[in-house]
């Protein structure tokens, strides 16, 4: 087994937790409840909150889930220091301005400490349901994402004109009209960060040390193309070869009840094990060079998700040694 690292000696991974917004009837918590999750996140040391993304679709009950946005919204409201994310957001799926207003409204709430793990989505039923072509969801993802950086850059050949009722000669005269130049509302609030959420893919993990703020990989199914070791090894050259930095590992399902479940490197990359064993594998972790993992508590017996109580956050956040130097900060 790997040797864990200690404050001191190295680089020691940062671990964020995925909050679930669900209670234990399957129902979204309360606002009280959502905002006393995020401060217990927070305190006991935390370096991050994240949450998921699906488009609703009709009879589905795992995909029919909250607005990850706005759960992430109240926890802002209740924290000062964690960071706050997406893990993924399902870009292509969705209005690229709708999506950057809000990008820029959750940034003004909470200064440089939000981050959008964005990605095409993986599922292509959600591409159906939404009346999108699956086979140009790279392209669309693209295009998305340079409409939403001039947004914030101003850089675009959109020729701004006056507001008008689909019809020229009904233009509605305003007080104030366009002025050209000027610095938008979300240029003076400023992006938030980017990552690209890929599995495996070389030319996307490009992407992401180039393109986008770092790289979020997928401890579930993307492991699955050879096992968590080859596929973990392999992209982490590629994504460190083009020069990118920041590499987050998301849907580590972590259970410290369970009994220790063998870690086969042909198999995915897991946390269901005792927490001795759970410390050791995080330090794998951190030797491959994932600067940060968001854990995803979960119930192995029951096969569902672990709702978080005050014990259960701290005993995950003990498992791995805490170096203040390494925690997220917005500076």
């Amino acid at each position: 087994m790997a040797t864990p690292h200690r404050p001191g000696q190295g680089c020691v991974v940062r671990l964020h937790l995925n909050f679930g917004i669900l209670g234990a009837g399957g129902m979204p918590l309360g606002f009280n409840e959502i905002a006393d999750r995020a401060r217990l996140i927070e305190a006991v040391g935390f370096s991050g909150i994240w949450a998921g993304h699906h488009i609703p679709i009709p009879g589905d009950t795992a995909r029919t889930l909250p607005d990850p946005l706005m759960g992430l919204l109240i926890a802002a409201s209740a924290t000062s220091r964690v960071e706050l994310g997406t893990c993924i957001y399902c870009l292509g799926l969705v209005n690229a301005g709708n999506f950057a207003q809000s990008a820029y409204t959750l940034e003004s709430f909470a200064p440089k400490r939000v981050t959008f793990g964005v990605g095409t989505g993986s599922q292509k039923q959600e591409w159906d349901v939404a009346g999108l072509d699956w086979g140009r969801r790279f392209t669309r993802m693209d295009d998305s994402m340079r409409f939403i950086k001039s947004i914030f850059t101003g850089d675009s050949d959109i020729e701004v004109e006056e507001l008008t009722f689909g019809d020229e000669q009904k233009k509605y005269q305003r007080q104030r009209p366009p002025r050209i130049g000027e610095p938008t509302m979300a240029m003076k609030i400023g992006s938030p960060r980017f990552l690209l959420g890929t599995w495996r893919s070389p030319p996307q993990l490009r992407r992401a040390a180039t393109m986008y703020d770092g790289w979020l990989g997928s401890a579930g199914p993307g492991t699955l193309f050879g096992g968590w070791k080859k596929v973990f090894t392999e992209s982490m050259k590629v994504f460190r070869d083009a020069g990118g930095t920041r590499a987050l590992v998301s849907t580590m399902l972590v259970d410290p009840e369970a009994p220790t479940r063998p870690l086969a490197e042909d198999g995915p990359f897991e946390l269901i094990c005792q927490p001795d064993v759970i410390t050791e594998r995080l330090a794998i972790l951190d030797e491959l060079g994932f600067t940060d993992v968001i854990l995803s508590p979960w119930d192995s017996a029951r096969t569902t998700g672990r709702q978080l109580t005050a014990d259960l956050v701290a005993q995950i956040r003990s498992l791995y040694p805490h170096d203040a130097s390494s925690a997220w900060t917005t500076v």
